[in-house]
């Protein structure tokens, strides 16, 4: 039985009723709606309520049906547009609540003064994604999702301060952030402007490229920022047109090997954080709206004392002491060159097409040998090598076996020039294509011999052990760096992962592991990992 929604002027007198009562008498509110009827018409419920003033605050949303939303049908009419408008009503949202001073909690009082009473969403980065803060749906409806620290006075409930949060401000910020402005030119611009950049991203792809830098038009700060100018007599100098923006010019880079070179300082790796980025869309006037990458490449680093488990990294790894397998890897401490390799053969197991490496994170061992092979002389007076094959003799195959290009920055590995399709210098911040010239110097030495084959067949299987059902409460998310799960001794660490950039993403990574996948892997042993990464909650 479907419960009745209740009028605005109940939730103004259950508000009040509540004075000075019990905290826990705020329960009354939770799973009821309320229905603004004024202009904006909008549905009220309350999703959690905390358990006293000083838990995690009480969970709230509104829903706005298209006459009330009022958005053009044809700014809906596409699953990007509607993630587009929903991320610009969040941001809408987040500065209409700071604007007020509504995210603001009250407190230092002392224990009878009133506390709480700040309402606040989570704050979208520079990134377009698709969160669950605001939800746009095909049908013009709008839903948005807050938090609200429901007022209190030691343990007493602050019914007359609560009633203007939620029956004086709530109404303001939707009307002011959710409801259609009548003035719709920026919010076409945001549209529009990730439009662009999705249109880019297929672009770039059907021209065989993983990336792509174009100028932007939003005005450059004063030195030393510097706009990023591809040379126009490169063959890698690209122009491509965009729906809205039209022609634009900029650097692409081919599938491939590709090599970012230069000196300290001098902007490689700012290129490769910008190229890493790429693979979402940005906000109009970040300045990177128009770097976009490959969406399954992924960067790739050593990570000294990460775990690994059941891992196949002999095509990097053998001669283990102990007769160690390396097809079936298993360490609780993996050393810089055996997690780096896992790290890669992770990100090939999960579909990536592009690795991207920065030499400053790698480890120097696992990406190449010097000349002069003094290091693997010295190790050949005790047993064999673990690394069998370093990164530079199996970059090629990865790319002609399994598609996979590898974009790195490199400052003191020259051996990478001969395999390189693709040589970029970076100078004072200037990219110059001397391809032609690396390939010159790396003539006049011995050639690299390059792996021919590059054997990926372990498919990995979920343990249903290492994901337990536990409850909510017990998972706890830091940022974007670590997940506290249950009893697990230690914390999930993913502060590797560069391409989490905001702490919801690791939410629903958390949400997923804790939820539905948890529970349908009961008993279960045939959940692989690459379907794991592609499940669906419901």
């Amino acid at each position: 039985m479907q419960q009745q929604v209740l009028s605005w002027s109940a939730l103004i007198g259950t508000l009040y009723k509540l004075e000075g009562q019990n905290y826990g008498a705020y329960n009354s509110l939770r799973g009821q709606e309320y229905r603004h009827a004024e202009h904006p018409a909008f549905i009220l419920a309350a999703d959690s309520i905390q358990g006293d003033a000083f838990a995690a605050p009480s969970r709230f949303h509104v829903v706005l049906d298209a006459s009330s939303a009022r958005y053009p049908t044809d700014m809906l009419s596409t699953k990007s547009r509607r993630i587009s408008v929903a991320d610009f009503l969040a941001r809408q949202f987040v500065r209409a609540t700071r604007a007020r001073g509504a995210d603001a909690r009250v407190g230092g009082q002392g224990w009878h003064g009133a506390k709480g009473g700040d309402l606040s969403m989570d704050s979208p980065s520079q990134y377009v994604l698709e969160r669950t803060n605001v939800l746009v749906l095909a049908d013009g409806s709008v839903e948005a999702r807050f938090t609200v620290g429901l007022p209190a006075r030691g343990r007493s409930i602050c019914g007359d301060f609560a009633t203007r949060i939620l029956t004086d401000v709530v109404p303001a910020l939707v009307l002011e952030a959710l409801v259609c402005p009548a003035d719709v030119a920026d919010l076409w611009g945001h549209v529009k402007c990730v439009e662009d950049q999705s249109a880019l991203r297929q672009l770039v792809a059907d021209q065989g490229l993983v990336a792509f830098s174009g100028a932007s038009d939003t005005p450059m700060a004063s030195p030393p920022a510097q706009p990023f100018q591809a040379p126009r007599s490169s063959p890698l100098h690209r122009t491509f047109t965009l729906p809205h923006h039209g022609p634009i010019s900029g650097l692409g880079i081919p599938r491939g090997i590709t090599l970012l070179v230069g000196g300290g300082y001098h902007g490689k790796s700012t290129v490769l954080q910008a190229v890493e980025g790429g693979v979402y869309d940005t906000v109009p006037g970040d300045g990177r709206e128009f770097v976009v990458t490959d969406p399954r490449a992924v960067k790739i680093r050593a990570e000294d004392g990460r775990s690994v488990v059941g891992c196949n990294v002999s095509p990097f790894i053998s001669n283990l002491p102990s007769k160690v397998t390396t097809e079936v890897f298993t360490s609780a401490n993996a050393s810089g060159s055996t997690s780096q390799a896992a790290n890669i053969m992770e990100a090939i197991e999960a579909g990536a097409t592009t690795l991207l490496m920065d030499e400053d994170t790698c480890a120097t061992n696992f990406m190449t040998r010097d000349g002069y092979n003094i290091p693997t002389n010295i190790i050949a007076l005790g047993d064999d090598d673990v690394i069998c094959r370093v990164y530079d003799l199996q970059a090629r195959a990865l790319f002609t076996v399994h598609g996979m290009s590898s974009i790195l920055v490199v400052g003191a590995l020259g051996d990478y020039f001969s395999i390189a399709d693709n040589v970029i210098l970076m100078d004072t911040f200037e990219p110059k294509d001397v391809t032609t010239q690396a390939k010159a110097i790396a003539s006049q030495h011995p050639p690299i011999a390059q792996s021919s084959t590059f054997l990926v067949s372990t498919v990995r299987v979920l343990d249903p052990a290492g994901i337990p059902v536990v409850d909510a409460r017990r998972v706890k998310c830091l940022g974007t760096n670590t997940i506290n799960y249950g009893d697990l001794e230690d914390a999930i660490d993913v502060s590797a992962v560069g391409h989490l950039v905001e702490p919801g993403q690791l939410r629903a990574i958390a949400h997923v592991l804790r939820g539905n996948l948890a529970k349908d892997m009961n008993g279960r042993r045939s959940i692989s990992v690459r379907e794991m990464l592609l499940y669906e909650a419901n």
